[in-house]
């Protein structure tokens, strides 16, 4: 047991949750708080935040009392993918950068995935089907994380709630939580 909580800096403690959770996606915005962009480089967990342009973002994140673990979800993926759509992903992945720094119009298009919410349909179908309806409508809707939560990005500064809310069938079975952003002035990269 370590009795000193100092004793762990910021890249050990990146670490060590990347390693028990797989991946750093999750525990690198904990850490660091805000948006940020993080990778593996080798074994080692990386992590820098992303300055996200005055009222770009405002996330609403929607709950369903229906679960569906990780496991799960990523079980529904193929093991490989069509070389045109990682070529799409990657394409989306860099606009979605350029859009949170400051061209909110472009949310929509950057948020189109190709390789992991279309797949994963059968193990969360209404989660889907209401990330379906509101791109339609405009909205930047994406599955959040593996699912079945969906997270809806907006460049206005309004309350999304209501807006969401007339979208979903039984508003009983939906959570809905607007998520405020603490932004973090420019922190190192962290790993």
């Amino acid at each position: 047991m370590i009795s000193d909580p100092r004793a762990l800096d910021d890249p050990t403690i990146l670490q060590l949750a990347t390693e028990f959770e797989g991946h750093p996606d999750n525990a690198a915005p904990a850490l660091m708080g805000g948006v940020v962009l993080s990778w593996m480089e080798g074994g080692a967990a990386r992590a820098v935040p992303l300055s996200c342009a005055d009222g770009v973002l405002r996330p609403v994140v929607l709950l369903p009392s229906a679960t569906l673990s990780t496991h799960q979800a990523r079980g529904l993926l193929p093991e490989q993918v069509p070389h045109a759509d990682a070529v799409h992903n990657a394409s989306r992945a860099a606009l979605l950068v350029h859009a949170l720094a400051g061209a909110p119009e472009l949310l929509l298009e950057a948020t189109e995935d190709r390789l992991h919410q279309e797949q994963r349909a059968p193990g969360m179908p209404e989660s889907i089907e209401l990330m379906r309806v509101l791109r339609r409508e405009g909205h930047p809707a994406v599955v959040s994380g593996a699912g079945p939560s969906v997270l809806v990005l907006s460049g206005h500064r309004s309350d999304l709630a209501p807006l969401v809310r007339r979208f979903v069938a039984d508003p009983t079975a939906w959570r809905i939580a607007e998520v405020p952003l603490r932004e973090v002035p420019s922190a190192p990269v962290v790993g």
